[in-house]
């Protein structure tokens, strides 16, 4: 099952400017069935983004990537050696 990630567009309070921030992420099979999810539940309002295939935290206190840390979906959807 792949993850899918999801964005939608908001008002910022104090600067009143739209601005995206990330939504809710979807597991299915396909673009198009992450789609019919969003559709079905009537949540017009996100985007649908990009599979997601991997995470990489920071490293605490820090902007730097932690790669020890690091969870591939792809291994562990089983589509890497």
């Amino acid at each position: 099952m792949k993850l899918w990630e999801t964005k939608m567009q908001v008002l910022n309070q104090e600067t009143k400017q739209l601005v995206w921030v990330e939504g809710m992420r979807v597991k299915e099979a396909t673009r198009e069935r992450a789609q019919k999810i969003l559709d079905k539940y009537n949540y017009h309002y996100l985007v649908l983004g990009d599979e997601i295939v991997a995470e990489i935290p920071c490293k605490p206190g820090t902007a730097r990537p932690d790669w020890s840390r690091m969870v591939d979906y792809d291994i562990i959807n089983g589509r890497k050696n």
